[in-house]
């Protein structure tokens, strides 16, 4: 939209006709066949190329009107542009993240990294000079305005109590960004969790083991339960405490104490809502039924807001966690490869790959999985792993899944992926076909989840006629080509179900959920800063931001498995060709890589995320398969 970034534009327009329309990304004219297309996208990328001009402005009232109509167009300003002040001070006051395209001098200038964080908040401190993030008295003041600064602050500072226990206690969230030894340091921790139990969520795993720690902290927040140890959410005296204080708290506890009689009725004493948390013995009871003023055996009869509990089923040590509904209502299975925490001493640390979980993704899980529950008799199937991305990756082939073939790693993964695959069998049995949503996330890409249907970004780049005739594999074949479809006939070809207004994207898209690929950004990465990132990447030149801006999870062995079996080789898939053909028949599965802003950075994003993906899932179905939820299965 500014006037500089608009004259590039124009420079690459004016070259000489082609078949492609280089700068709008789609690289092939509609009557090509795939295989054509594929073989002269690079040609036309290049050609593109050589009609733009990249050199860097100089003119200073040219960059001064660039920058203050979008702070990031300070990237294609001359080095000297990007140490003037003025020039980057007017570019930061537009848009913080601006601050990365600055000289190193003016991003160690207090009064400049200042101005970026009144307009992008702590976000700005990731491009500050490292000599900053250790001035105790600078970021003191960046945490007073934005507690998140102490993500940036250098490790001296994130470990020292002084300095980290007045931003916890003003924003508890904040804990998760110091440093680990404080985050261990029992004589820190009991006293802060004693006064605000929440900040167990992000102490260590040992602190969430220890009986003290746990106790302190729920009896100040009874749902800080969910963040105790395995061993703990199954002590009787902890659980009580914690139905005490809450008796939603009751969700977080082992099933054999959601079975105990006492600690039901003490959390149903607290909030009367708990009750949908005790065992299916329990609901049958006339005593505890009473207090509901139900009869015994009434309970999935009642117009509760959620589902009755699930069978809850745990592999050895509580690594993987299966949630089977006791009503089978959706043909749809939910889980979750990178959303846990548990780092046990017996499973060695894995050196490549995911590494780290992501932020809040337990919690968007969770609140999704409530939704789908909400107003309907029971919730979809949830498989999901518990353990820590860098002890084990169940979105990998068994034999990369962990460091050394360690044998409870590998159980894990057998249980993580034997319970998908019978979630999904009973639902085929159930349906006749079933759809799996793998819950994932990512935090290069700002405000935008993306979806993946192992369909690469090249392919993307086609035009939707093209992209029709397509004969290459999807994750979503059975939704495009499947035995069961609408009686009005399916909404369209391939390109429809990947970014129309009727697929995920699209739908997501209606209801202000950013999405790639979709109507409103076809594809997750444009032609020409694509092909320049990769000849980068060749030469080893390639800047995080530039390799961030064309990074797209479109592919995961998950996705693969049950999706689009065909595609994996015979090491990495247990099934015959046979089960491998009838699963790809059925079978749909689709990734959800969701951004953190705008998806899992608040209670209420997470919440509202999790009721219109609901919608957005139900309306898919109805508009690809012609599913609709029979009225009696909604509670």
């Amino acid at each position: 939209r500014s006037p500089w970034l608009a004259r590039r534009r124009a420079a690459g327009s004016r070259r000489s006709a082609s078949p492609a329309v280089a700068l709008h990304g789609r690289m092939a004219v509609a009557d090509d066949t795939p295989e054509t297309a594929a073989s002269t996208k690079r040609e036309h990328v290049e050609e593109g190329l050589e009609g733009i001009d990249f050199t860097p402005i100089a003119d200073k009232v040219v960059a001064l009107k660039a920058v203050r109509s979008n702070g990031l167009s300070l990237e294609f300003a001359s080095q000297a542009l990007q140490g003037d002040r003025e020039v980057v001070l007017a570019a930061v006051a537009q848009c913080g993240v601006a601050l990365r395209c600055a000289s190193e001098a003016l991003r160690g200038d207090w009064e400049v990294v200042e101005a970026a964080l009144a307009q992008a908040g702590a976000a700005a401190l990731e491009h500050a000079a490292p000599a900053l993030l250790g001035d105790r008295v600078g970021m003191g003041a960046a945490a007073e305005r934005d507690a998140g600064a102490l993500r940036w602050a250098d490790d001296e500072l994130r470990e020292d109590p002084a300095f980290v226990g007045p931003i916890v206690t003003n924003s508890w969230w904040a804990l998760q960004y110091a440093g680990e030894a404080l985050r261990g340091d029992r004589t820190w921790v009991l006293p802060a969790c004693r006064a605000d139990g929440r900040l167990l969520r992000w102490v260590s795993p040992a602190m969430q083991a220890d009986p003290n720690v746990v106790m302190a902290a729920v009896r100040s927040y009874g749902l800080a339960l969910q963040s105790a140890s395995f061993e703990l959410r199954a002590d009787y005296e902890t659980v009580m405490a914690a139905v005490k204080s809450n008796g939603l708290a009751l969700q977080f506890a082992a099933p054999e104490l959601r079975d105990d009689r006492e600690v039901v009725m003490e959390a149903i004493l607290n909030n009367g809502k708990s009750f949908r948390y005790g065992s299916d013995r329990l609901h049958k009871d006339s005593s505890v039924m009473a207090v509901q003023g139900l009869a015994p055996g009434s309970f999935k009869k009642s117009k509760n807001e959620q589902a009755p509990p699930p069978e809850i089923l745990r592999s050895p040590n509580g690594y993987i966690e299966y949630r089977r509904p006791r009503f089978w209502t959706w043909p749809i299975v939910l889980c979750a490869s990178h959303a846990g925490s548990m780092v046990p001493t017996e499973i060695p640390d894995r050196t490549e790959g995911v590494l780290e979980p992501e932020r809040e993704l337990d919690t968007l899980v969770e609140e999704i999985w409530n939704e789908f529950g909400k107003s309907r008799v029971a919730a979809p199937p949830l498989i999901s792993s518990k353990l820590h991305p860098m002890k084990m990756d169940p979105n990998t082939p068994r034999h990369l899944c962990c460091q050394a073939k360690n044998q409870a790693a590998l159980e894990a993964w057998d249980a993580y992926h034997g319970w998908i695959a019978e979630a999904l069998q009973r639902s085929v049995a159930t349906f006749g076909f079933a759809l799996l949503l793998d819950i994932g996330g990512q935090s290069y890409r700002r405000m935008v989840t993306e979806i993946g249907y192992i369909v690469d970004l090249d392919d993307f780049l086609l035009f939707d006629s093209v992209l029709d005739k397509s004969t290459r594999p999807t994750s979503v074949e059975a939704l495009q080509r499947g035995a069961v479809r609408p009686a009005g006939g399916r909404p369209g070809g391939l390109s429809s179900l990947l970014r129309g207004a009727k697929s995920l994207g699209g739908l997501l898209e209606s209801r202000n959920f950013r999405c790639t690929p979709s109507p409103a950004t076809p594809e997750p990465a444009q032609a020409i800063p694509l092909f320049r990132a990769r000849g980068k990447m060749a030469s080893g030149t390639c800047s995080p931001e530039e390799l961030a801006a064309v990074t797209y999870k479109h592919d995961g062995y998950t996705l693969r498995r049950y999706g689009a079996p065909a595609t994996l080789t015979e090491e990495e898939s247990p099934l015959s060709p046979a089960e491998q053909q009838a699963l790809g028949g059925t079978v749909a599965a689709i990734q959800l890589v969701t951004s953190w802003l705008g998806v899992r950075n608040g209670i209420m994003e997470r919440r509202l995320f999790g009721e219109h993906l609901c919608w957005a899932a139900e309306t898919l179905l109805k508009e690809w398969v012609g599913w609709v939820m029979p009225a009696d299965t909604r509670g």
